[in-house]
């Protein structure tokens, strides 16, 4: 196998017996001396893969597509029933809350017992126990035993010990969901950390759009067969638009924080710099009386107030607009059109944008700031200031519905002709 291959998987079934109801005392007896055959279904069926040192593969699939059983075999814990797994370098697991925690020993007496489960002696275990207690900041617990810690708790102790292992592949299966929303993004930091110091890492997520930030190739389980395996997040659309039912769609959707208005009443603590500050970012229909949605063949009005805090230089906004993935899709600035703002002297303004419809397919979007300093630098920028969805109000019943609701982003409303023989000439 080759060195820069941490795993490769050929072939891999996994099959497990159909557990059956509970009986009672005769029926029990029964059948024990006259057993019925086994019913068995497959967990996985001939995946195969590769994964190379230092990549973040993302793992996704409905209930019952074989993520859970994926992750239990690459780690040893059950073994395979056909096929091979083949492992280059040591490995470390989160795969349940608190698992491999004694529950009656300390947070400390735990990290010591599994670094050297691992093979760590009690020295390096010493050398990186104070950088393990301080990023699970649980410090003022450490020496409370384990049953007595939240899930959340858990959490941060096992991803905080297991992040500061040196392991060469590390696996989590859906463990960050506890945790609050600040640690997440702290643990997605570190996972992106140790990926660039060359550890292969495979996350396991029920929420497509968490993995966007961190994973670079993503891999996607259908009823225990191998769908996709690719570095595109296009398989993160398709994922979300064929795989997840409807209900499970809203649920993901429901995760984001859409806001058609942001608002900074405190000039303190406002977004911005000692040139400027952000007061107010508004996106609405641009058509009077509008419903509260936004829908594609509407022009969108983007309303920014900033107020300016010197008579010293001047100040242009641009913004970018980004998809659900995350990937910029359109930049807007004045000085494409060679219009330019006189914004020489202090005090309030307000700018004003329309994104004339027909442009924006259905879909989640994000809108980005930047300040533009002098016509020439971008001096301060914010992202995501404002998170939307567009609906589609127009039906389409003479086309195919996948062609129309394809999973891009811009879909603009272009004029047509079309020429060829007259039937009437």
């Amino acid at each position: 196998m080759s060195a820069e291959i941490a795993i490769q998987v050929n072939n891999l079934y996994k099959r497990y017996a159909r557990t059956k109801p509970e009986l009672d005392l005769r029926r029990s007896i029964k059948h024990w001396l006259q057993p019925s055959p086994k019913e068995w279904f497959w967990a996985l069926e001939d995946v195969s893969f590769e994964v190379h040192q230092g990549e973040i593969v993302g793992i996704m699939g409905l209930n019952g597509s074989g993520k859970s059983t994926l992750m239990r075999i690459l780690c040893g814990i059950t073994q395979p029933t056909r096929g091979t797994v083949q492992i280059n370098g040591s490995i470390g697991s989160i795969l349940d809350i608190g698992a491999g925690f004694h529950p009656d020993f300390t947070g400390r007496e735990n990290v010591f017992l599994n670094g050297q489960l691992f093979g760590m002696s009690r020295r390096q275990i010493a050398a990186r126990f104070d950088e393990i207690v301080t990023f699970s900041e649980i410090g003022p617990f450490i020496d409370t035993p384990v049953k007595h810690y939240s899930d959340g708790m858990f959490l941060r102790l096992a991803f905080s010990f297991l992040t500061h292992l040196k392991a060469d592949i590390l696996l989590f299966d859906e463990v960050l969901s506890v945790g609050d929303l600040a640690f997440q993004q702290k643990c997605m930091a570190r996972i992106r950390e140790i990926a660039q110091n060359g550890t292969t890492i495979l996350f396991v997520s029920h929420n497509p759009l968490e993995l966007v930030d961190v994973c670079n190739t993503f891999l996607h389980l259908e009823k225990g067969r191998l769908k996709y395996f690719e570095k595109s997040t296009s398989v993160l659309v398709n994922y979300i638009n064929e795989a997840l039912p409807m209900e499970a769609q809203a649920q993901v959707l429901e995760k984001e924080k859409f806001a058609l208005e942001t608002r900074w009443d405190d000039l303190h603590t406002a977004p911005g710099n000692h040139l400027f500050r952000l007061c107010r970012v508004r996106l609405a229909a641009a058509e009077t009386n509008a419903a509260p949605h936004l829908y594609t063949d509407q022009d969108l009005l983007l309303e920014i107030h900033f107020k300016k805090r010197t008579d010293e230089h001047t100040i242009d906004i641009a913004f970018t607009v980004g998809d659900m993935l995350k990937h910029e899709i359109m930049a807007c600035s004045s000085h494409r059109v060679h219009q330019y703002f006189s914004s020489q002297h202090s005090g309030d303004y307000y700018v004003a944008c329309t994104l004339p419809g027909g442009w924006l397919n259905q879909g989640i979007f994000r809108i980005s700031l930047m300040a533009i300093l002098d016509r020439t630098n971008i001096f301060y920028a914010i992202r995501e200031v404002l998170v939307f969805k567009v609906e589609n109000r127009i039906k389409y019943d003479h086309t195919d519905s996948k062609l129309v609701n394809a999973p891009i982003a811009l879909a603009p409303a272009l004029k047509w002709t079309l020429s060829g023989p007259n039937p009437e000439d």
